[in-house]
């Protein structure tokens, strides 16, 4: 490797014993402008089983996404199970489903083919594939406090 005078370290020759150049290296063209790794985002999955499935087709469902998450790349960070809970409005005749939460992180294109398998199945009412932003809080610990029906009970009155 022979230096070329007035060129710094950034180029070089390499001579092959012939006295011509066989490779030359360049300065880097981004002069200074590393780009970082960016860390793998975290997704929210939030979905909703239909509550008049069978047991096993609900465990069969959840274990297949984790399946998936898992083998194309994605690792599962939290699963949190939220219980059979009320709807807000009926869903496909349905007034209450089950409610899972899953965090994971992964690639991008993994969205795609979770969303695909998720939306062709009949158990799942609802799902949503949420990107967690920096600095957005973390999910709870427990689930959310079902909402409780106000008791319409009559004020007895004092005389």
């Amino acid at each position: 490797m022979v230096a070329l005078p007035g060129a710094g370290s950034h180029l070089a020759v390499a001579a092959a014993g012939l006295g011509h150049p066989v490779a030359i290296v360049v300065r880097r063209l981004l002069r200074g402008r590393f780009t970082m790794a960016k860390p793998t985002p975290l997704y929210d999955l939030m979905l909703v089983i239909s509550a008049t499935a069978d047991d096993e087709r609900r465990a069969k469902l959840l274990a297949d996404t984790e399946a998936q998450i898992t083998a194309g790349g994605g690792m599962i960070e939290r699963n949190d199970d939220w219980h059979t809970r009320a709807l807000a409005y009926e869903i496909r005749h349905q007034t209450e489903g089950e409610y899972h939460l899953l965090q994971f992180t992964g690639p991008a294109a993994l969205l795609d083919a979770i969303s695909h398998n998720l939306r062709i199945d009949d158990t799942v009412l609802r799902f949503r594939i949420i990107k967690v932003v920096p600095g957005t809080p973390d999910a709870p610990d427990a689930p959310p406090a079902a909402p409780v029906a106000a008791v319409a009970a009559p004020v007895a009155a004092e005389s």
